[in-house]
């Protein structure tokens, strides 16, 4: 299967988001909360609370109720987009519900169309150019691979559960599939300014949603910068200075930063102090790193949207204030117990890659699953374990070195988990990282390695029946060389 151009792409998002939206229509009710007046986490959470008050008119404000106390618990793109949904659809009405799964239907089928362009990428050969064209030979990974990795993710059940949710998943999904999607694409051809800004905006916007994957656009660029250099040095008369590899990326840099500079402003100007994208890390840290904290979330836990002393006290000494509150008590707890500390490290990340298969940290103690077979623990099983499995194995049977854009993938997997390492944990926090998990599982099978007798395609040459490309689900930019 060949995806051609434009209609490739949006062929693969109508399709993925006629399912979604199917699916919602299908199940409503179950497991789609028929409204958004249950009480508590089931409302919106903080994101509610902060469209809410948007909508009211008192400004991004109160993650934890009405209120006008400002606040930076959240990004600012998805409780805008609830709040204009709010103006005109109604508070939590059955209505603006409606639509606010919707746009999560979207945002998750947007983010097929990212995979199916980033499968196609990785099934073309293309090395970087320094004129921005291609190369055209293909790598040496089986012709089956990008149809059954797009049907794969269209259909993965994890992403039809994160669309019934009313939260900021899908869009995170989407910001960082397509930037992942870009950066490949940019390291491959060397675009002009032009690709760098485009790369740098998608960055920043992702900032805006969620600031954890940010780490990762740093190595992307960091990388380009490294095999830029080193590639210079081998090619014959085209040796370029470190600080010229360095510019592409730093403007990438520059522009990202250029892009969710005025929120940190915005911050600064409501608590008077300088603060990134978010402000809760201090009061997340202390939910994994305290005398009674467990490795994942749950209903006892100390925290302002689930307990009423801490809510209060939340409001008593402000938003920064709690937050570094907290963290000071998190660090105390870590510097006093470290063998603690490096045991929940451990446990958060097995939580992490594989789920909390034997339900040992359930959100209501009351409520902890009675059995192995429980439902949930298969789902947890079958979207967490398997994955994380089949990808060990698989690269187990294939040398990294004969995978494309390796070093892209262990870059997504070494960074984006970190901070859940050491503040708390669910088994869903690994949604966005375990698409990418099931193309490199996939490419893995797919690519044919010296290891199985065929030719190492990363110091080959392609035979002229190879050396026919796959085209990209997106168009290829038209780029020249800068003067």
């Amino acid at each position: 299967m060949r995806l051609y151009g434009k209609q490739g792409f949006w062929a693969v998002v109508a399709v993925a988001l006629l399912l979604r939206l199917g699916f919602l229509l299908l199940f409503s009710g179950n497991p789609v909360p028929d409204s958004w007046k249950t009480p508590g986490v089931a409302q919106g959470a903080e994101i509610g609370s902060i469209a809410r008050n948007l909508a009211e008119g008192r400004g991004f404000s109160s993650p934890f109720g009405n209120g006008d106390q400002p606040t930076s618990w959240f990004g600012p793109i998805v409780p805008w987009v609830w709040s204009w949904v709010f103006r005109g659809f109604g508070i939590f009405s059955d209505r603006s519900l409606a639509l606010v799964l919707g746009l999560q239907a979207l945002a998750s089928a947007l983010a097929c169309g990212f995979y199916a362009a980033t499968v196609s990428e990785l099934r073309r050969r293309g090395e970087p150019t320094h004129d921005g064209s291609e190369s055209g030979h293909p790598s040496h990974i089986a012709s089956w691979f990008v149809p059954v990795t797009v049907i794969l993710l269209v259909l993965w059940p994890e992403s039809y559960l994160s669309v019934a949710r009313p939260w900021y998943c899908t869009y995170q999904e989407a910001g960082l599939a397509a930037l992942f999607w870009y950066a490949l694409r940019w390291n491959r051809l060397q675009t002009p300014w032009r690709g760098t800004v485009v790369l740098g905006l998608l960055s920043g916007l992702l900032c805006l949603i969620n600031p954890v994957p940010w780490v990762f656009f740093l190595w992307v660029t960091a990388g380009v910068s490294w095999s830029r250099w080193q590639r210079s040095k081998t090619e014959r008369g085209s040796h370029v200075g470190l600080p010229r590899s360095l510019f592409p990326s730093s403007l990438a840099i520059a522009v990202s930063v250029l892009v969710f500079t005025p929120w940190l402003v915005r911050n600064y100007r409501a608590f008077g102090t300088l603060s990134f994208v978010r402000t809760n890390l201090g009061v997340e840290l202390y939910q994994g790193n305290h005398a009674h904290g467990d490795i994942s979330q749950n209903a006892d836990s100390p925290h302002p949207a689930l307990d009423a002393v801490e809510r209060t006290r939340y409001r008593e000494l402000g938003e920064v204030a709690y937050s570094r509150e907290q963290q000071a008590q998190a660090f105390e707890f870590m510097r006093a117990h470290p063998w603690v500390t490096c045991k929940r490290t451990l446990q958060k990340a097995y939580v992490y890659w594989c789920g909390d298969l034997f339900g040992q940290w359930p959100w209501s103690r009351e409520r902890a699953a009675p059995s192995w077979h429980s439902r949930i623990h298969l789902r947890r099983v079958v979207l967490c374990f398997l994955p994380f499995l089949a990808l060990v194995f698989a690269l187990t049977r294939c040398r990294w070195k004969h995978l494309p854009a390796g070093w892209m993938f262990l870059g997504m997997f070494l960074l984006v988990p970190l901070p859940y390492y050491v503040t708390h944990v669910n088994f869903g926090y690994a949604y966005v990282v375990r698409p990418f998990m099931l193309i490199l599982t996939i490419a893995a099978f797919a690519t044919r390695s010296s290891r199985t007798g065929e030719r190492d395609f990363t110091d080959q040459e392609a035979s002229p029946g190879e050396a026919l490309a796959v085209q990209s689900p997106l168009p290829a930019e038209t780029t020249t060389s800068p003067s």
